[in-house]
C-alpha cells in the first residue's frame, strides 16, 4: 500500500516543509540507501563505482540546479574527478531529461544532493586509507542547517503547485542516482 502525502497550505505544514518533503521521499531515500550500501567502499572497485555514480549524477543534476547551488555542485564534481585520478567512464550518461531550471525544482534537487552529504563522514570511515577522499571530505559552502532554514522559509510562502515542483525535483534527483547505480554498478 502506497502512502500519499497531501500538501496542506496552513502555516503548521509550511513550518515543517522539510519534514513533509522527507516523508514524501522516504521510499526513494530508503531504496537508494539500500542500493548504495551494496558498494564495498573499502575496495577500489566499489569506491570507483561510488565516485562514478556521484559524478555522473551531479553532472546531470547540475543542469537543473539553482544558481545558488552551482558553486557547491561544481566543487563536488571537481573533487570526484580528482579522486578518480583521470579514470574515465565511457558509458552513456543517464537518459532522464532534466526539467527546466526552475527555482522550486532546483530546490528539490539541492535537498537530495545536500542531504547526501550528511553521511559523508560515515562513508569516509569505510574507505580504505589508500584511496583518495577529496569528494567525501568536501564541506559545502552552504551548511545543511542554513539550507534547511531556506527550504522551510520557501515552504512557508509557496503554494501547493510550487511545493509539488520541489517534490518533483527531489524525486528526479533520487531517480537519477538510482539509475546510475543500476547502470554503473549493477545495483
Amino acid at each position: 500500500m502506497t502512502r500519499t502525502h497531501s500538501i496542506r497550505s496552513d502555516s503548521e505544514e509550511a513550518r515543517s516543509f522539510r519534514q513533509w518533503l522527507r516523508g514524501a521521499t522516504h521510499a526513494e531515500h530508503v531504496a537508494l540507501d539500500k542500493r548504495m550500501s551494496g558498494l564495498d567502499l573499502s575496495a577500489a572497485e566499489g569506491y570507483v563505482h561510488f565516485l562514478h555514480i556521484n559524478l555522473q549524477s551531479l553532472e546531470f543534476l547540475r543542469l537543473g540546479c539553482r544558481s545558488e547551488d552551482y558553486r557547491d555542485f561544481d566543487a563536488l564534481i571537481r573533487r570526484a574527478r580528482l579522486d578518480l585520478g583521470g579514470r574515465s567512464d565511457d558509458r552513456v550518461t543517464v537518459a532522464l531529461v532534466p526539467d527546466p531550471a526552475e527555482y522550486a525544482h532546483g530546490l528539490g534537487i539541492a535537498y537530495v544532493v545536500r542531504g547526501s552529504r550528511l553521511g559523508a563522514q560515515v562513508l569516509r570511515s569505510r574507505v580504505s586509507a589508500a584511496l583518495p577522499t577529496a569528494f567525501l571530505d568536501h564541506v559545502m559552502d552552504t551548511p545543511w542547517p542554513h539550507f534547511v532554514m531556506e527550504l522551510n522559509r520557501y515552504g512557508e510562502r509557496a503554494d501547493a503547485a510550487a511545493r509539488e515542483l520541489v517534490l518533483r525535483g527531489a524525486r528526479k534527483a533520487f531517480a537519477v542516482y538510482a539509475e546510475n547505480c543500476a547502470r554503473i554498478a549493477g545495483i
